[in-house]
């Protein structure tokens, strides 16, 4: 049997810790289902977003006609916990792989789109 790549391993690896992460829901938080990322934007201000090509129910806060039907949340690209999401998203992105969004609830970041708590990574 063929060993498996780097990059297979790192996203094993994100898969693992993403599944440790698992904690209750904030009220009013969302979970997309597994879909692929259609992009991943950084904008002004640095913040994140990520679009997803499955339509998602986002928080109260989220205004479809902005978040492309719920197919989008926001992140801080300036924090540690978003370097991480970003870094997560980015792999998931490259590698065609399934992700699942779990939000906060909130749109604290604004732009009309619910903020992410974690972002989980399936082999793809």
């Amino acid at each position: 049997m063929k060993p498996w790549s780097s990059s297979t391993r790192i996203l094993l690896a994100m898969v693992a810790a993403a599944a440790l992460s698992l904690q209750a829901l904030p009220v009013g938080a969302t979970v997309s289902s597994q879909s692929k990322i259609a992009r991943v934007m950084i904008l002004e201000g640095d913040v994140g977003i990520v679009e997803l090509e499955a339509t998602a129910t986002q928080a109260s806060c989220s205004n479809p006609q902005y978040s492309s039907d719920g197919r989008q949340w926001t992140f801080l690209v300036s924090t540690a916990h978003g370097k991480a999401i970003l870094n997560a998203l980015l792999t998931a992105h490259v590698t065609r792989a399934n992700v699942v969004i779990v939000g906060t609830g909130a749109c604290s970041i604004g732009l009309a789109r619910e903020d992410v708590s974690q972002a989980h990574v399936f082999s793809p």
